[in-house]
């Protein structure tokens, strides 16, 4: 009796008799040959035959049977063990919080809170591939553990940052980045409870460089002290560059919502921020506080909401930083404050309402250069450059209102110095 090749499934010649035992194997077979497709929820319905397919119409995920269950498989395993559902090459990996706090697909374990749920999955990627993402469900659950993003080459995604906002509970920071690279995290939100010293995230340098990595589409609201505070404190050539901050919205502060602080001998280098808004004027410090000294950092797109003490923008020791479409309102204090910058772009920005001055410019700035702005409403001058040090700078195009200022459209407190020529007012 001859059978088919790939299956060998029986073919009875024709006046075979008994025909009908041939054709009953055939179809015993395809019960374990021909996959079952349906909801994921209703697997257990069906016999897990042992070399058994289930695929789940509406999760996509694979299972595998084994004789008695229904074991999770992707297409990326090279191994599997059933009792533990354990992938040794498995990328991609879900951290559950609330009611159960499991990763998955490796074994269940009970784990404190979301925190040390997350840090178990990053754990258990480094052991395994050393490349993948930890995806984090919807979930507004409070979590204490710090979250370490170790992990080079692993992001950390949410399943969007209105679904997956967690609130942090601890005194210390709710995400650290310390020393990982090369990571896109994002598509989450993430609350702090306004503890003192609470930062929601934070970037730490001691003794390696955190470079290539991003952060995106976040929300950020009510941290203890900063939104984003990066830490540069190793020696030399340990240092943070080459990162972007894309689509950030950041609601409440105790402190600045962007934070980086003047640490001698550390670089702080090449990063752009891109479309980063407050939403409320609970901003207690600045919006932007960059006293890093760092090299070729881009704002474009940034606006800052009033802040209720602070200035909108405050940069010093920068190196070429480039500030274009930005907006901000005051309340506090400037909306542009630099100091010991050389070769500043500021480029088609608005001042709305500022407390002080619209761009102040304090002292030891060199080659900048300011045009296309608007300035109304500031309590001070539309521009204050201030001597010590300032000199060979290019003013543009003035775009002023008139009606509500209260100083004056430029004030130039210097003398012998090099400007280009002012086109219009």
């Amino acid at each position: 009796m001859p059978n088919t090749h790939n299956h060998s499934y029986h073919q009875p010649a024709k006046g075979t008799t008994d025909w009908h035992l041939p054709l009953n194997s055939n179809f015993e077979n395809l019960d374990t040959d021909v996959g079952v497709r349906d909801a994921d929820a209703n697997r257990g319905e069906y016999e897990p035959k042992a070399g058994a397919k289930f695929e789940a119409t509406d999760s996509g995920a694979v299972y595998l049977g084994d004789g008695s269950e229904w074991v999770l498989v992707d297409r990326r395993v090279d191994s599997l063990t059933t009792g533990s559902q354990r992938l040794t090459d498995r990328s991609i990996v879900y951290a559950y919080g609330s009611g159960g706090n499991y990763v998955e697909p490796f074994p269940v374990s009970e784990y404190s809170d979301l925190g040390d749920t997350v840090n178990a999955a990053f754990a258990a990627i480094a052991s395994g591939p050393g490349y993948g993402k930890v995806v984090m469900p919807p979930t507004d659950e409070d979590f204490s553990t710090t979250i370490h993003l170790r992990a080079d080459y692993v992001s950390l995604q949410g399943s969007g940052m209105w679904a997956t906002r967690p609130r942090y509970t601890g005194s210390d920071a709710a995400f650290r980045l310390d020393g990982a690279d090369r990571g896109i995290h994002g598509n989450f939100g993430l609350r702090g409870d306004g503890s003192s010293g609470q930062d929601l995230i934070e970037l730490t340098v001691e003794n390696e460089q955190i470079s290539h990595y991003a952060f995106q589409n976040i929300y950020l609201e009510n941290a203890g002290r900063h939104a984003i505070h990066e830490i540069c404190h190793g020696p030399d050539n340990n240092d943070i560059y080459d990162g972007m901050y894309h689509t950030i919205y950041i609601n409440g502060t105790g402190d600045h919502a962007i934070y980086s602080p003047d640490e001698s001998g550390a670089g702080n280098a090449s990063r752009t921020f891109f479309n980063i808004q407050s939403m409320t004027s609970r901003i207690r410090g600045d919006f932007i506080h960059d006293m890093s000294g760092g090299i070729h950092k881009r704002y474009i797109g940034v606006e800052g909401e009033p802040c209720v003490d602070g200035v909108n923008f405050r940069v010093q020791n920068g190196y070429c930083p480039i500030f274009l479409g930005c907006r901000g309102e005051g309340q506090g204090s400037h909306s542009f404050h630099l100091t010991n910058t050389r070769g500043a772009l500021i480029q088609n920005c608005i001042s709305w309402n500022s407390g002080g001055h619209g761009i102040y410019l304090d002292s030891n700035n060199r080659e900048f250069k300011i045009e296309n702005y608007y300035v109304t409403g500031a309590q001070g001058d539309d521009i204050r450059i201030r001597d010590s040090g300032t000199q060979t700078g290019v003013l543009g195009m003035h775009n002023a209102s008139t009606n509500i200022d209260r100083g004056v459209d430029i004030h130039m407190d210097v003398q012998n110095k090099q400007f280009g020529t002012l086109d219009g007012s």
